[in-house]
């Protein structure tokens, strides 16, 4: 888990379902555990309690270590966590059973939410409050995993297990801020695994794609790669045949991307002539239309001080992305250093324009 705990704001509302109390001496007994519990409140699910209350049902052991686990992983750091995870490593026979117990809970919620969501893909009417139901199980898987992390912070089952859950709640989620810090979640804990596990392969099979995604071909190249050495040795070697392919057959499209990226970085580093040699070899094909490209060639000329070739790549950027102010602003400054006050003033209008534009927009929405 991240130093600064993005997650827990997300998981505390479990907590809500839950009434805290403490047990009578005589119950803390019968456990095993007075040395740890009293005067310690334990959870309860609220619905439990109040049939508790009424007489209605009675509270097991294994009711509260089930309860103690999730606060554990919703709220590491809640006023008992200590006490919840003393009691766990001894109420369920020993730190590495306690381990293996709060896993398989993890596990079975996580199991729960992958078919709900396959029973919610064929029932659209039920769409919303069956991804409410499925989004629930990878919480609650999530904050198992956590529990889990708690007692093993290096676990593999634990670490990947509660990676994947927080995959599955962004994948899901049309949440902005949601997405954004399970996504970082997701990735900050697959990395922690190839630091702890570093030969386990599918930490490298995630983030390949996580780093696709971001636009980072040279690190999904060297993940993908890593995936493809590792798997060998991996007992899962032979279920994982469609994905060793699949794997194979994108790092095959990555040669082009990972050269381009590599021209970027030496234009950002300052070595311009061999970014612009790299870069200079997809101005035409198929990269022609991607506006990056032409405006880091532009950035290359400009530093060079080719004014009249640093323009031409600039516009040719802004031809593809109209209203990209980062590309007027370099137009901009090369007019006004080259004294064209008018073309200067040109583009410092058209970016008042689609600045106001652009907050224009966040009004109406």
């Amino acid at each position: 888990m991240a130093e600064k705990d993005r997650i827990k704001p997300y998981l505390e509302n479990l907590v809500k379902g839950y009434v805290f109390d403490e047990l009578s001496p005589g119950f803390t007994k019968k456990l095993g555990a007075e040395d740890i519990l009293n005067g310690v409140a334990v959870p309860i699910e609220a619905v439990q309690f109040a049939e508790f209350a009424t007489g209605k049902a009675e509270i097991k052991g294994i009711d509260i270590a089930r309860a103690c686990g999730l606060v554990l992983g919703a709220v590491p750091d809640f006023p008992y966590s200590g006490a919840y995870k003393e009691f766990l490593i001894k109420v369920l026979g020993g730190a590495k059973k306690a381990l293996e117990t709060l896993e398989m809970q993890a596990s079975q919620y996580f199991d729960e939410g992958v078919q709900a969501g396959a029973r919610n893909a064929d029932a659209e009417a039920a769409y919303e409050e069956g991804s409410a139901d499925t989004e629930m199980c990878f919480m609650k898987a999530a904050c198992y995993f956590r529990a889990a992390l708690e007692i093993d912070p290096a676990s593999q089952n634990a670490l990947y297990g509660y990676g994947l859950s927080c995959r599955e709640i962004y994948e899901n989620s049309e949440d902005e801020k949601k997405t954004g810090d399970f996504k970082a979640e997701f990735m900050e804990t697959m990395e922690a695994i190839t630091v702890h596990h570093p030969k386990f392969p599918f930490a490298y099979y995630y983030l390949g794609y996580a780093y696709l995604n971001m636009g980072l071909y040279l690190k999904t190249q060297l993940a993908w790669n890593c995936f493809l050495d590792y798997i060998k040795e991996d007992p899962a070697k032979d279920e994982a045949f469609d994905e060793i392919n699949e794997i194979k057959e994108r790092i095959a499209t990555l040669k082009d991307p990972v050269r381009i990226e590599e021209g970027v970085m030496a234009i950002e580093s300052g070595k311009y002539i061999q970014g612009l040699e790299i870069l200079s070899e997809y101005e035409e094909g198929n990269y022609a239309n991607w506006w990056p490209l032409h405006y880091y060639i532009g950035v290359g000329y400009a530093s060079m001080g080719d004014a009249d070739e640093a323009i031409l790549s600039f516009k040719r950027a802004l031809s593809l992305s109209p209203s990209n102010v980062d590309v007027m602003e370099e137009l901009r400054m090369i007019y006004e250093i080259t004294g064209d006050g008018v073309n200067a003033r040109k583009y410092a209008d058209k970016i008042v324009r689609v600045l106001n534009n652009m907050e224009l927009e966040k009004l109406d929405n």
